[in-house]
């Protein structure tokens, strides 16, 4: 989807003074496309994709994100000011993982073992503040273990390393792995 013109530029004065913002959304995830009146909080880019974080100007719902490519004609309401809440920055909500913008409810402890070049991709980074690794080279292995709540972007990160990595826990999460593994090898 392409972002329509002009939605960038609202978006970033509304941010900027505070405007409620009104539009049209075609959810990925709801058949139909729906009115929304939202507190624009912050901008998230994600994957080559812009996000706006926000909540409805009731306030009653939680934030979540919306894609600017789904946001049709935009109206910023500049008779409406709001004021930010004291936790509206995206990550004071959603830190069960560093695995890009999405979350889900549910967190789970992951455990997923590296294998040779892998291996030092994997030491480099910080992939969750509760991560931990563990070492065993008489097996050229490294085993990360930690929390979150991103298992599809984690799924995609796994597949990412080819034969580098394998998954270790959650069960439901390795037979997810092996199916798309399975799939994978059928088209060879």
């Amino acid at each position: 989807m392409q972002t329509e013109v002009g939605v960038s530029e609202k978006v970033l004065f509304a941010l900027k003074h505070n405007f409620l913002l009104d539009f049209t959304y075609n959810s990925k995830w709801e058949p139909k496309e729906t009115h929304r009146k939202i507190c624009p909080y912050q901008l998230i880019l994600d994957e080559g994709s812009l996000y706006l974080y926000g909540a409805s100007n009731e306030q009653k719902d939680k934030p979540r994100l919306f894609n600017l490519s789904r946001m049709h004609n935009v109206v910023i309401i500049k008779t409406q000011r709001f004021a930010l809440p004291k936790n509206f920055r995206f990550h004071e909500d959603f830190e069960q993982g560093r695995f890009g913008a999405f979350q889900y409810d549910e967190a789970y402890e992951f455990k997923i073992a590296f294998y040779g070049n892998a291996r030092k991709r994997v030491r480099e980074y910080v992939w969750a503040d509760d991560q931990v690794l563990a070492e065993d080279n008489e097996r050229d292995m490294t085993t990360l273990t930690f929390t979150s709540s991103q298992w599809i972007p984690i799924h995609h990160w796994l597949l990412s390393f080819g034969e580098g990595t394998q998954p270790i826990a959650p069960d439901w999460f390795v037979a997810a792995w092996q199916e798309s593994v399975r799939g994978m090898a059928a088209r060879l």
